[in-house]
């Protein structure tokens, strides 16, 4: 009999797109049952693309006391029920409940992932407090924990949130690596460019910036519209664009009313939410911009950097991971609009500085985080664990 491994995310949208394919592979291995919330409209398609039993538990990503006590027993009765050798939660939420559960349980194996700077440093006061509490707890249940960057490794060390005998990272980092076939221009050409930008209304001759990921604060959307707006002040007589990709969620890091009202009236910002396939947006665009303030190793600077895009992100932990400074990409302070703009504005007009960035982002992804190496290093990570345990 295969061992049984628990995969735990939060919301089913992180199983359907930032952990695509993996408990596919996994599954020929392991016997793998998903849990996640049906939260949005990707959980239906767990079950039939990676081949898995899928548990609908209902989870809130902010601290919901009542819910999350009723979210915790029901963990413990799927995870009573399944017995399984291995937990494996990813996202914050997930993760306390499972590695709780688990813990008190005596489930031999439980790995908790650790995707980003944890969120309780972007808080304050008690709100910060109780984060904290809750990102120490689900470590210290855990018996294994997997940083998906140096950063967030290095991170995890000196604010002592974890033991360090306790971490390991999965291959060079990332949380599913990346599919460099999938991700490349190779499957696109002129007659794609021109029926996206007919899609969004964009002409020819228009420059556009793009940014894929969650509309809210977090992700540096206030940051990226104001510096977006300060630029297009300057660039009068040239077409720049702004295309906006991703969730949106009014009670979950909502974006400045301001904000939100310039991106819905301003003629030229296109928001087109969450989409299930993004390549030909990223292979129509001019430049990718990530002003985000945390990370881990965020999958879609992978993915832009397979699309050879050039690319401008924050100087924060995950991404610096990832792009090199002026080499692959342009880093620039976090939360702050101004530089933001100007390195916007320095991709528009430096063609040959966008040309060189562009030509050194894919071989980056391939050398560094393809999907096929990194699923391979985790399961030999989970057998590593079962071996270290004599359970194999």
């Amino acid at each position: 009999m295969k061992p049984k491994l628990i995969r735990v995310t939060t919301i089913s949208s992180t199983m359907t797109s930032i952990l695509k394919g993996q408990m596919k592979f996994i599954s020929e291995y392991f016997d793998v049952v998903a849990v996640t919330s049906k939260y949005d409209d990707y959980f239906e398609e767990i079950e039939k693309r990676e081949n898995v039993k899928v548990v609908d538990l209902k989870m809130f990503r902010k601290i919901s006391v009542f819910s999350d006590i009723i979210s915790l027993l029901r963990m413990i009765l799927i995870i009573r029920n399944e017995k399984p050798t291995i937990v494996h939660s990813q996202t914050p939420k997930a993760g306390l409940l499972a590695m709780s559960a688990s813990w008190l349980l005596h489930v031999p194996i439980r790995i908790h992932s650790v995707v980003g700077v944890p969120i309780y440093a972007e808080n304050k006061g008690f709100k910060r407090s109780v984060l904290l509490l809750c990102e120490k707890l689900t470590l210290f249940f855990a018996n294994e924990v997997y940083p998906n960057s140096n950063g967030v490794r290095d991170f995890l060390i000196e604010n002592n949130l974890c033991n360090k005998s306790k971490i390991s990272i999965v291959g060079k980092g990332s949380s599913n690596g990346i599919d460099v076939c999938h991700f490349s221009r190779l499957h696109f050409d002129e007659f794609t460019n021109e029926k996206v930008r007919t899609e969004l209304n964009f002409s020819k001759d228009d420059f556009v910036f793009c940014f894929v990921g969650r509309i809210c604060i977090d992700k540096g959307i206030n940051e990226l519209v104001d510096a977006f707006i300060d630029l297009r002040k300057k660039i009068i007589e040239k077409p720049i664009k702004l295309l906006l990709i991703g969730p949106y969620f009014k009670n979950d890091d909502a974006i400045d009313n301001r904000v939100f009202s310039i991106i819905n009236n301003h003629a030229d910002i296109k928001y087109i939410g969450l989409q299930k396939e993004i390549r030909p947006y990223l292979f129509s665009s001019n430049c990718f911009v990530f002003p985000t303030y945390r990370e881990g190793l965020p999958n879609v600077l992978l993915q832009a950097g397979a699309m050879e895009m050039p690319i401008i992100a924050t100087n924060v932990v995950g991404c610096n991971d990832i792009i090199r400074n002026e080499v692959n990409g342009l880093l620039v302070e976090a939360k702050n609009s101004s530089k933001l703009m100007n390195a916007m504005q320095r991709l528009f007009n430096e063609n040959d500085l966008a040309k060189k960035i562009s030509g050194n982002s894919r071989q980056s992804i391939i050398d560094n985080y393809s999907q096929n190496y990194y699923w391979n290093e985790l399961k030999k990570e989970y057998e590593y664990q079962l071996s270290k345990r004599e359970i194999l």
